[in-house]
C-alpha cells in the first residue's frame, strides 16, 4: 500500500469514525500485561512431561531461576541419568552404549546435579539465537495519531548444537513470552502472544502525540531443552535466555480531518 493510498484509507477511518465511534479494537489497552513468570501454578513441572516443562516456571525470570525449576530440573537429570549419559554418549535411537549401573557411579570430577543444572543453563544463555523480526501495519515509514498501530512476529523454535562437557547436543529453543516497547515512553506491553496481521490482529499499539521519530523493539524470552548426541530424551534446560529485536524507526503524524458533502 502507497503512502497516499494509506493516507486516504486512514483519512476515510477516521472520518468514520467521528461520526460513528471507533470500530477498530484497541488491543494494546484491553491486553492486560501478562507476567508469565511470576504466575503460581499447581503441578508446573512434572519429570519427564515434555510438555508440561514448557509451562510458565513459578517465580522465573530471564534473570533469575527459582528453586522450584532448579529442582524439578535436577530431578529430572538425575532420573535421566545425565551426566552419566554424557560420559557414555548415546547411540542412533539414544540407547546408552553401556548400560552397566557401575559406569554410572558417581566419578572423581563429576558435577553436582546443581553444578550441571547451572552449566546447561548457562551454555543456554550464550547460544547465538536469532531475534524474531518485527512486522507493523500499516506498512511504511509514518503511522497515524489515535490510529492502531499493529504488531507481530513470528513464534518459530529453533535448533541449535553445542558441547556439554565435551559431548555434542542439541537444543531447542521455544519462544515464550514477548515485551514489546513503542518507544513513545508508554509501558511495555507484556504478552505470550506472538500477534497476528491484519484484520486478525491481537497486538497493537495507539500513539497519541505526533513524533518525529519513534523506534519499536522486542524483547522475546526463550525455553530451552536439550537432546544428547541428537538422540535420546528432550530434557528441560532452567532459566531464560532473552533476544531483543528492533525496527525501522517511523514518523508519528497527526492529521485533522474535516466532513464536507
Amino acid at each position: 500500500m502507497t503512502r497516499s493510498s494509506t493516507f486516504l484509507f486512514a483519512a476515510a477511518c477516521a472520518a468514520i469514525a467521528l461520526v460513528m465511534g471507533p470500530i477498530i479494537p484497541t488491543y494494546a489497552d484491553e491486553i492486560e500485561d501478562e507476567d508469565v513468570f511470576a504466575e503460581s501454578q499447581d503441578d508446573h513441572y512434572v519429570v519427564g512431561d515434555v510438555l508440561n516443562h514448557l509451562a510458565p516456571r513459578v517465580d522465573d525470570t530471564p534473570m533469575a531461576t527459582s528453586t522450584e525449576t532448579q529442582d524439578a530440573v535436577g530431578a529430572a537429570y538425575e532420573e535421566a541419568e545425565f551426566q552419566c549419559s554424557l560420559r557414555q554418549a548415546a547411540n542412533e535411537e539414544g540407547e546408552l552404549l553401556n548400560e552397566e549401573t557401575e559406569l554410572c557411579e558417581e566419578e572423581e570430577g563429576d558435577l553436582s546435579t546443581a553444578e550441571l543444572v547451572a552449566l546447561v543453563s548457562s551454555e543456554f544463555r550464550t547460544l547465538p539465537l536469532t531475534a524474531p523480526a518485527i512486522t507493523y501495519q500499516p506498512e511504511g515509514d509514518w503511522a497515524l495519531v489515535n490510529m492502531d498501530f499493529i504488531v507481530y512476529t513470528d513464534a518459530d523454535q529453533q535448533l541449535l548444537s553445542t558441547t556439554i562437557l565435551g559431548v555434542p547436543v542439541t537444543v531447542r529453543a521455544t519462544p515464550v513470552h514477548y515485551s514489546w516497547d513503542f518507544g513513545d515512553g508508554s509501558a511495555p506491553l507484556s504478552t505470550t502472544d506472538a500477534g497476528r496481521p491484519y484484520p486478525d490482529h491481537t497486538l497493537a499499539h495507539v500513539y497519541t502525540s505526533a513524533a518525529e521519530s519513534v523506534q519499536v523493539s522486542l524483547t522475546t524470552s526463550w525455553q530451552g531443552e536439550l537432546q544428547i548426541n541428537g538422540a535420546g530424551p528432550w530434557l528441560p534446560i532452567a532459566g531464560f535466555a532473552t533476544t531483543t529485536s528492533s525496527a525501522p524507526a517511523v514518523e508519528i503524524v497527526a492529521m485533522d480531518v474535516n466532513l464536507v458533502p
